[in-house]
């Protein structure tokens, strides 16, 4: 089970954990939300950046991260992608 895994917040503490392009399957993007979740609960002061082109699994992500942390049922908000331009410079 996920709940089971090892991750390494488990052992060490990250000041910021970057996660760029990586929800393009369901699976790794839950998986990466455990991840992430862990270590937001283990070190809350982590600070989280998740980049995302609207791939097939954000959306697994979101949930899988919000049920975790719980937020949503706390009435916080829930997880989210913010919107940020890309710069010219930096599009295709």
């Amino acid at each position: 089970s996920r709940s089971s895994m090892k991750c390494p917040s488990d052992v060490e503490r990250f000041d910021v954990i970057v996660c760029s392009d990586c929800l393009y399957k369901s699976e790794v993007a839950r998986s990466i939300a455990v991840l992430i979740g862990r270590a937001l609960l283990a070190y809350p002061m982590t600070r989280v950046v998740v980049t995302d082109a609207n791939r097939q699994g954000r959306q697994d992500f979101l949930s899988e991260l919000d049920s975790i942390l719980g937020l949503s049922l706390a009435g916080a908000t829930a997880p989210h992608f913010q919107a940020v331009p890309v710069p010219a410079w930096a599009a295709d």
